[in-house]
């Protein structure tokens, strides 16, 4: 191998960073922000709904939270819906995920270990109101309630 040779590098389209940027925290609740989400195929090749959530007082804090849409795994699309006030009757219905983009909800974060390295995760979801005084960020304004709304049999969820 010789010495680095000075290049020339187009710098123009690249992040700042990552997608995601899983910040290490203590395990507990917190206040999350949907802020995207996409649709991408898992490792087993399932469709799914990958939503970014953003800690409501670690604005550089992001984390993935995936949700494959195949029947056994629907409970975690409707756990999220519902956390973010979004009521979800049980039958078949049209959903739209970006319903759910700037909707707030809360977290329990739980510690995983990947590659040797700490992170956290979000291991359950619920709604932001369940949170106790002590676990909301001082800063985090109160947030508005989504009122649930009658639906009838040929709805679809986007119209909530």
């Amino acid at each position: 191998m010789g010495a680095a040779k000075k290049r020339t590098l187009d710098f123009t389209n690249v992040k700042d960073q990552g997608e995601f940027n899983p910040v290490h925290v203590t395990e507990g609740e917190y206040l999350m922000k949907v802020t995207k989400v996409t649709e991408e195929t898992s490792s087993k090749g399932n469709d799914m709904w990958v939503f970014t959530c953003q800690m409501a007082d670690r604005k550089n804090a992001t984390y993935p939270y995936r949700c494959t849409l195949n029947v056994e795994a629907l409970w975690k699309v409707r756990n999220l819906f519902t956390a973010c006030g979004v009521a979800v009757p049980k039958k078949k219905l049209n959903v739209d995920p970006n319903k759910l983009v700037g909707k707030s909800f809360g977290a329990i974060m739980e510690d995983d270990e990947y590659e040797g390295r700490m992170k956290s995760v979000i291991g359950g979801v619920f709604p932001s109101h369940d949170m106790t005084k002590d676990d909301k960020p001082q800063a985090e304004e109160p947030e508005e309630e989504v009122e649930e709304e009658e639906i009838e049999d040929e709805v679809d969820v986007e119209d909530l």
